[in-house]
């Protein structure tokens, strides 16, 4: 990494990625998530994205062989 000139912080350059989430069926648990449960695959396990009524947050849940199908 460069050091820009009069500037104690380096130069970092971002890749930019499309995320591509894939919609989870639920069945007996639909009171956690009103408005959806989505899921996406990252290096080491899931991305899993819970929307409710109120709130809207993501977890990751550790799945290194992508087990879940």
């Amino acid at each position: 990494m460069k050091a820009r000139p009069n500037n104690r912080f380096p130069i970092r350059r971002m890749a930019v990625v499309t995320v591509v989430w894939e919609e989870v069926k639920q069945e007996g648990i639909s009171w956690i998530a009103k408005r959806g449960l989505y899921r996406t695959k990252v290096p080491g396990g899931w991305l899993v994205r819970v929307q409710t009524a109120d709130s809207d947050f993501i977890v990751f849940l550790p799945d290194p062989e992508h087990k879940w199908e």
